[in-house]
């Protein structure tokens, strides 16, 4: 039987640039430029990142980040956008696991300790799920976070994501070198037309 989805998400599906009130998300494309501005937001957070994001701490030098840059653009499957507000980086967010078969996808994102706890990233999150849900057929988007994340469950509690569960010491983490317990919120289609 012939596969009559069209194709679940495409970067044609994503705008370059997305405007919000305060912010800027920018489409991650490489350039020296961008590598510099992520690397030095990474560089300065490292320490706050590093509890929850491994890959925080083997960011060390501004090919790091183009490296980064240029295999996200290589996966068909794989979104990524910087968070600005002016002309500042001041993080990320990445949709990824898109699975076209089930229309669903995961969300991670990361926000430079100065601006967290003011509503950025929710504010950023409110554009990129919206370009999900009106702009493809997914219908389920995931995000992972460690159960001690306070900060990431917040986003995904205010932006009306169902806690589905606890996964119990599901991923190790170097920080704290011990398997951590992680959280599991959804949102589906349904749930964004009816908020």
């Amino acid at each position: 039987m012939q596969n009559l989805l069209i194709p679940l998400i495409m970067k044609k599906d994503f705008p370059e640039s997305i405007k919000s009130k305060r912010l800027e998300l920018k489409l991650n494309l490489p350039s020296i430029e961008l590598a510099t501005k992520m690397f030095e937001c990474i560089s300065k957070n490292q320490a706050y990142l590093e509890k929850w994001l491994s890959w925080a701490s083997t960011t060390n030098r501004v090919e790091d980040s183009l490296k980064f840059l240029f295999e996200v653009n290589e996966k068909s499957n794989y979104i990524s956008y910087g968070i600005f507000a002016g002309r500042e980086f001041i993080g990320n967010i990445r949709i990824f696991n898109i699975n076209e078969k089930n229309q669903s996808c995961e969300i991670g994102y990361w926000l430079s300790k100065d601006f967290a706890g003011k509503g950025y990233m929710t504010e950023a999150m409110t554009e990129i799920e919206k370009i999900i849900f009106n702009n493809t057929i997914i219908n389920r988007i995931v995000i992972k976070c460690d159960a001690e994340n306070l900060a990431s469950a917040g986003v995904a509690k205010k932006l009306g994501f169902e806690l589905e569960g606890r996964q119990r010491q599901n991923r190790f983490n170097p920080y704290f070198k011990e398997l951590r317990d992680g959280l599991a919120f959804s949102k589906l289609k349904s749930d964004y037309e009816q908020s």
